[in-house]
């Protein structure tokens, strides 16, 4: 009777540490009511080409993934969202406080051979000067609406009950 009673008190015990363990350890994801994905349209003709990394570019792929067709948006980014937060200002928090520039390029195809050949300038691909278009600069605010900006609120519009998107449009870059 004695080795069965000290089995049972070492698995509670043994349950006991898992249990504080498990509680502890932060296991327990937060249920998020929406997943919402943030997207930059292109109204334009031109392909264009984004910079978060202030008008640089770390690699190919880095470039290649900032490409933004003629008509078309591309995925910048995304973020979890209770249903009871405040969708465009809440989702440029949680690391998008950080972004201070945002630089807008014409894409040309010699760009991608250039960094392709690994001509960073202290770890980054520029594109010239000639190819920029606008650079924004931030933090995010309410500029009212309008003043199309990256970091204007204002700017950004909720899509879908998935996504927020801002538009560039011709009269941006020209």
């Amino acid at each position: 009777m004695g080795i069965v009673r000290f089995i049972e008190v070492a698995f509670c015990k043994v349950l006991i540490f898992i249990s504080i363990v498990l509680l502890l350890c932060g296991c327990w994801e937060k249920n998020y009511d929406y997943y919402y994905s943030i997207k930059i349209r292109n109204t334009t003709k031109d392909t264009l080409l984004i910079s978060l990394n202030h008008g640089g570019f770390l690699s190919e792929g880095d470039l290649k993934d900032g490409m933004i067709y003629p008509d078309s948006s591309t995925f910048l980014s995304g973020r979890k969202l209770m249903r009871n937060e405040s969708v465009i200002p809440e989702i440029f928090s949680g690391g998008w406080e950080a972004l201070d520039s945002c630089w807008i390029y014409i894409f040309k195809s010699e760009m991608l051979s250039f960094a392709r050949e690994d001509n960073h300038i202290g770890g980054l691909y520029y594109p010239s000067n000639e190819q920029l278009k606008k650079v924004w600069h931030g933090g995010f605010v309410y500029m009212g609406d309008s003043i199309n900006n990256f970091f204007n609120y204002d700017s950004w519009k909720i899509v879908s009950k998935e996504g927020v998107e801002f538009t560039l449009y011709k009269s941006d870059l020209y």
